[in-house]
């Protein structure tokens, strides 16, 4: 009897999964109507056409070269990406129901543990009620109106520690959000969340690592049944590693709110001690419905907030401008409030062009189709990912005229001119949208509004020329704006963030 090497019964085993899913691709209805793109290869398809590092720049040269829907197909997935607006919103947001569901991640899913993270949950009832209940307490008037105090407590924190070492603002601006939401969340104090904080920022740096399709057991899910000896299991080991890491962020939050509890403690108004306290849900979806806030709003908010940073430091204009509008409401006597918000326009649509000129999320997650769809000429069949190039349709010079400036006024309305649409995609698509981009919204405009009023950002000067400062971006499913230099001067409003 023929003895294989445990090497080449994998290879083999490769081989037949790579011609079975060609030939059940071959055969399926519809499959010469996808929409155009890269000429496929026999057997391995679109394989060696995928990108790596900033994939949305090649999802845009597709679209320049293709039109604006593109596909690809490999091993047996097809992906379909959108590169323009009316696209993307016809599918994604008019056709919600049959987009609303995700891809399976083996690694990151199935042997970490994000599968029960609301954005990687499958669509149902789970993720609905999950949904839910981060909307009642995230995504109404007197939800956010009860939060307005914390939001405001947090900004003026940090904006006092930027003061102070504005050399560590990459740093500070992570950290602000990072414990803003466990305080949103669990109602750690201040000086128990720098633990909390720190696992929950490495456990989502570890998940771009495991979720960049570099590992194949996500394209050949058997492999997870390979023994950790075996060779291509390194995945295991690393996944081991990175569970640690994320159960730590799952866990450690909701058991010392718990805790507290039991021991009768006093613990601030949160989301998960009030569920608690109410005992009318389950804990199961309360402590994953908290972990996925841990997980997803920390970051974008962080990087979003970077960028206006960025953007004041380059665009000193701007930042004129809008600091008068600020100055003009407070009159310098007191901080902005969220309730200032219909009263400064231009601060309000810095906000929206900070998203749309810098997106941390240039892609988002794919959608995966839960039945056949017909999109004009081309048939999608069930199972195709789609996935929206956010950092190409914001853009869109059709959409937004001159899209390379940095101009706040696009998007408030003159006589005879309409604002341009909101770049707010990139908090997601339908019913994948997040649940927590209104506070988002409100956090941003009060952090900059404050940071406005208080602080002016330039560019250092070094021997009598000032530094220039690039326009660079990091590759990843969250982009973020490369390290830069600037002086940070406190302005005389600066007196009024109250120290502790």
């Amino acid at each position: 009897m023929l003895s294989l090497s445990p090497s080449l019964a994998l290879v083999l085993a490769l081989l037949s999964l790579v011609v079975y899913n060609a030939v059940q691709r071959a055969l399926s209805p519809g499959s010469s109507r996808l929409p155009p793109g890269p000429r496929r290869l026999p057997l391995i398809g679109n394989l060696l056409d995928m990108p790596t590092g900033k994939r949305w720049e090649t999802f845009a040269a597709w679209g320049d070269k293709y039109g604006d829907v593109t596909s690809v197909s490999a091993l047996g997935t097809t992906l379909v990406v959108l590169n323009s607006l009316p696209a993307a919103t016809e599918l994604l947001e008019k056709r919600a129901l049959v987009l609303a569901d995700r891809p399976d991640s083996t690694l990151s899913g199935e042997l970490i543990g994000w599968k029960h993270i609301m954005a990687f949950m499958h669509y149902g009832e789970p993720f609905k009620h999950c949904r839910k209940l981060m909307h009642n307490f995230l995504g109404t008037g007197p939800g956010l109106r009860s939060l307005h105090r914390i939001h405001e407590e947090e900004v003026c924190r940090f904006l006092r520690k930027l003061l102070k070492n504005p050399g560590d603002m990459e740093h500070l601006v992570n950290h602000f959000t990072g414990a803003l939401i466990q305080r949103v969340m669990y109602g750690v104090p201040d000086d128990g969340r720098t633990d909390f904080v720190q696992t929950a920022d490495r456990a989502v740096t570890d998940l771009y690592t495991h979720a960049s399709g570099e590992f194949l057991v996500d394209v050949l899910p058997f492999l997870r049944h390979l023994p950790a000896w075996a060779p291509g299991a390194r995945f295991r080991a690393r996944a081991r590693e990175w569970a640690v890491t994320f159960d730590a962020m799952v866990e450690r939050p909701y058991a010392w709110v718990k805790s507290r509890l039991a021991a009768a403690k006093d613990v601030e108004p949160s989301f998960v001690a009030d569920l608690l306290r109410e005992g009318a849900e389950d804990e199961f979806t309360i402590k994953w419905s908290a972990a996925s806030m841990s997980a997803a709003g920390p970051d974008t908010t962080a990087w979003t907030l970077y960028a206006f940073f960025k953007s004041m430091t380059l665009f000193p204009h701007v930042q004129a401008k809008a600091q008068a509008e600020v100055d003009g409401v407070t009159l310098g006597a007191r901080l902005p409030t969220l309730g200032d918000r219909a009263r400064m326009p231009y601060v309000e649509a810095l906000v929206l062009e900070v998203l749309r000129w810098f997106p941390v999320a240039p892609l988002g997650f794919p959608h995966r189709l839960a039945e056949d769809e017909v999109y004009g000429a081309w048939a999608l069949p069930r199972g195709t990912l789609v996935q929206a190039n956010v950092w190409k349709i914001l853009r869109d010079p059709a959409v937004y005229p001159a899209p390379d400036a940095f101009d706040p006024a696009r998007f408030v309305a003159a006589p005879g001119t309409e604002a341009q649409p909101s770049p707010e995609i990139g908090f997601g698509w339908g019913r994948r949208s997040c649940p927590g981009r209104l506070m988002a919204r409100e956090v941003l405009f009060l952090a900059v509004a404050t940071a406005l009023a208080t602080m002016t950002f330039r560019k250092p000067v070094v021997g009598g020329q000032e530094v220039e400062i690039d326009l660079g971006r990091s590759a990843g499913v969250v982009s973020r704006p490369t390290r830069f230099e600037c002086v940070v001067e406190a302005r005389a409003g600066a007196g009024l963030l109250v120290g502790e």
